[in-house]
């Protein structure tokens, strides 16, 4: 799970430095959606490949 929140921290990272410096304009709900969905393709990824390491 170390894996899942330190990737979530690097794409918070990432999107507040976007939308500070106006590279990226997203809604709200689109910035979530996208969030979300790069949470769920990463605890699924990270399970994956932990467990064929492991």
């Amino acid at each position: 799970m170390f894996f899942s929140y330190s990737f979530f921290a690097a794409y918070s990272l990432i999107l507040m430095l976007m939308f500070q410096f106006e590279v990226l304009s997203l809604s709200e709900y689109q910035t979530v959606t996208l969030m979300a969905s790069l949470m769920i393709i990463n605890v699924f990824s990270s399970f994956v490949i932990l467990s064929k390491r492991y």
